[in-house]
This record gives structure tokens, sequence and C-alpha cells, in this order.
């Protein structure tokens, strides 16, 4: 396949810089894994970058280190396989591949078995392969897309075009790339273009998230053209409607064709109503747009297919806690943390949950959690030190409020806090003091008037602190 880690000319801010936007992905993923270094799906991600890299022995350390953390995880276990394929490990390969034609996903499990058998050119084996995941699994396009290479290289022709036009039937994407690599003409199959597309195929059908998430960089920095043409590699890699759909959404709100992304999500859910994925790339554009009862809706959707996701139970508390429903909003919190106890982002808005429900001392004891884990903001401790004032622990406030100044000069509710817990504890100057640069800092805060009215009505000198 052609090399995609070239050199392009990213703009950013007027200028023109020369990246290789799959190092700029790469340098994203890796400080995901900083933020957030037990979450395998991220290892799994930059194991498939380095695979794409053609860096196997870098590739097999990740997935490696994804299933360190997970030894349940198909995914990665399937890319392992394929990386020691690749570094001439044929056995080990096939064992962690057979794993996954025994496992949920029975057809996707053959099929990449298939591709080891045709690989080794055993290709009566990979055409029976092939076959078996298609009878299992009729609607996937993948199928009928690998089946067709190894009639193909079987001398089976007319079947070969046969399998060929079944998978651009099932995903019409497939269109696109077999007239790119000009397959098919008036005379029929063109033997020699078709022989090139075999060898620009990936082996590994999961390289398609590579694809995609070069896709996403690509069009956030306005190169469409580049975006679009690894959205279709993608799906030529792994043949997905809904991802499709997903990806050019995602390029319709790049150029500002907002009706056209939401239409797009819709088809996604529509071509996949199965995907969580779909499910909830819908809901977040629902989100965005304020139509919380629709976005509720399809996180609702999402919940029911994979319950045990802490990322949809998480993100439909947030939607839950946004409409008021706060009680429901704590449930989905917990559920996100029973999943994954260091979900930082899930506790800390737990936090503020039980903090509005007017359950404060649970509320601190979850921040003080979110604190000790490294995660510190001012609006995390304003909400602390307000706990601490509600309590009369007014000097552990007090602290509270200066840390979150140290952190952000520029927050005006630490300020009126520190103004308010000043003044209940008789120290008014210093209060004043808070007050002032909160009416500098603040912007149409509903508190400026009554601290204006505050400061008019004592007087210039104050005693007694």
């Amino acid at each position: 396949m052609e090399k995609k880690d070239k050199d392009v000319a990213l703009r950013s801010g007027g200028l023109y810089v020369v990246v290789d936007m799959l190092t700029e992905v790469e340098r994203v993923v890796t400080e995901e894994i900083d933020i957030h270094p037990r979450f395998a799906d991220l290892q799994n991600r930059l194991g498939l970058i380095r695979f794409q890299r053609r860096d196997f022995e870098g590739a097999r350390n990740w997935f490696d280190k994804a299933l360190s953390i997970n030894p349940n995880y198909l995914m990665a276990k399937s890319n392992l396989g394929f990386s020691l394929l690749e570094l001439g490990k044929a056995e080990a390969a096939e064992t962690l591949l057979a794993e996954g034609a025994r496992g949920a996903n029975k057809a996707r499990g053959l099929n990449e078995m298939g591709v080891l058998r045709l690989r080794q050119s055993k290709l009566d084996e990979a055409e029976r392969l092939f076959s078996e995941a298609r009878a299992l699994d009729p609607n996937n396009a993948l199928h009928p897309h690998n089946l067709a290479a190894a009639l193909f290289l079987r001398g089976k022709i007319s079947e070969a075009v046969s399998s060929l036009r079944e998978a651009e039937k099932l995903c019409p994407p497939y269109s696109m790339c077999f007239s790119q690599a000009r397959l098919f003409s008036q005379d029929g199959l063109s033997e020699e273009a078709y022989r090139e597309y075999m060898g620009q195929q990936e082996m590994n059908p999961h390289l398609s998230e590579v694809h995609d998430h070069l896709g996403h960089a690509f069009a956030s920095n306005g190169l469409l053209k580049e975006a679009e043409a690894e959205y279709l590699i993608s799906a030529r890699t792994l043949p997905s409607l809904s991802n499709y759909y997903g990806n050019l959404a995602l390029l319709y709100s790049a150029t500002e064709r907002e009706e056209e992304a939401l239409e797009c999500y819709a088809r996604a859910v529509e071509a996949e109503p199965d995907s969580v994925k779909a499910r909830v790339a819908l809901a977040f554009e629902y989100s965005a747009r304020g139509l919380a009862e629709e976005a509720t809706k399809q996180f609702e959707a999402a919940k029911l297919l994979k319950p045990n996701y802490p990322d949809v139970r998480y993100n439909l508390g947030l939607v839950y806690l946004e409409t008021e429903r706060r009680k429901d909003a704590i449930k989905e919190f917990r559920a996100a943390l029973k999943s994954n106890p260091e979900f930082l982002f899930a506790r800390n808005s737990l936090a503020l949950a039980l903090l509005k429900e007017g359950k404060g001392d649970e509320a601190l004891e979850e921040y003080k959690r979110v604190s000790s884990s490294g995660l510190a903001s001012s609006d995390i401790l304003v909400n602390m030190g307000m706990i601490y004032k509600e309590k009369h622990a007014l000097n552990k406030a007090v602290d509270c409020f200066n840390r979150a100044v140290c952190l952000n000069t520029d927050y005006a509710p630490a300020y009126y806090q520190l103004g308010q817990t000043y003044q209940a504890l008789g120290q008014k100057e210093k209060a004043r003091r808070a007050w002032k640069t909160y009416l500098e800092k603040a912007e149409e805060e509903v508190e400026m008037e009554s601290v204006r009215k505050a400061l008019e009505d004592w007087p210039l000198q104050e005693t007694g602190e």
C-alpha cells in the first residue's frame, strides 16, 4: 500500500509547517497514554501506528502492554498475531488468530485465519475460511472482498468477479476503490490492475483505525482531500458503512456543512443500529446542538448495547446532569467507575453531581480522591472550598480558594468565594482585595452587583485582622 506517513503541508495560524502526519497522530496518542496509562485501547492504538510504520517489534510490545491490562482484549490478540506473522513467527501467530475464530465474532476470526492462509499460499484453505465467514456474516463486505482474492489466485476469475461485485453491493464505497484502481473495463476484470490492487491491500483489517485517525488529523487541518482519501482507505481495509458515514460527517463538519453532517451521523446509525460508536457520535452531535432529549436517547441506546463501556455510562451521566436528573447521573458515574476505577473525569463528575444533590460529605471524599490522583483544576478546588465553607472549616476553604487562584489567576469564582470566606473570618481587608480582583476578572457574573454594593458600604480602612 502507498506509504501514508509522508510529509504534508499543515496549515496553522497562517503559517505552513511541514509535518509527518502519522507522527502527529502518534504524538497525540502518546500524550493520551501519559494521561490514561491503563486504557488498553490507547496501547492497542499505538501498536497499530507502529504496525503501520512496519515497526513490527515495536507494535508487538504495545499489543503486549494492552493485553497486560486486559488479557481478554481480542482485537489486541489479533493485532499481536499479525505482528508475530510479520516477524516470522507463523506458529505463534496462528495460535492467537485461531482464538478469534473460536470467539464471539467467529466470522471475523475466520476471515483473519483466511488472511493468514492467503499469506501462506494455502489458497484452497483460504477460500474455505472466507466462504465460511461469508456464510456466518452475509452482510459484511469484507468476506466476499477477501474471498475474491483467493478465488482469483486459484484461477477462478469469473467467481472472483462475482465476489467483488457482491462486496461492492454490500459496501458502495468499494465502487470508488475499484474505479480508482481501474479494476474493470469493457473487457471485464483487469488481471494486472487487480494484482496491483491486492498488493496494496492492508493485511490487518484493524489498521482501518489508523487511517481513520489520519483522516481526522487531515480534516482538522483543512486538508480535506487527504482526509477523504484516508477515509476511503479505511473503508476498503475494514468495510463499515456506519464508520464511513461517521467519517464523512466529520468532513462535513470541518467545512461547516452542519445539516449534512447530522444526516451522515443518522445514516451511520441506520446502517448499523448495533454500532455503539455510531450511536455515541450521533449523541455528541445532538448534544452539541443543545438537543439534550435526542442525545439522551442515543446514549441510552448505546448503554443497552454495551452496559459495561465506561465512556458510554460517563457521557450518559453528563447528559443527565445537564438536564437536572442528578440521581440518574450519579448512578451512571458510579457505573463508569465500577468498570474503570481510574476514570478520573467520571469521578470528578460524580463529585459535582453529589455536590449539586446536597451530599457534600460524599462529594468531598470523591474530590479528595480526584486530587490525590493528580487531576487538579480551579473549579475542583473551588468546589472543595465551598464544601469546607459549608462545614465551617473556613481556613481549609481559604486554602482551597488560594490554590485555585494559583492554578488560574483569571478564575473569577475563586476570588468571589475567597472574599466571602475572608468576610466570614472577619478579615475584611483581605475580602476587599479578593472582591476587587473578582470584579476585574468577572464577566457578567450574577454576583457582581452584590460585591460592588458590599465594597461601597465598607469603610476605607479595616482593623482587627
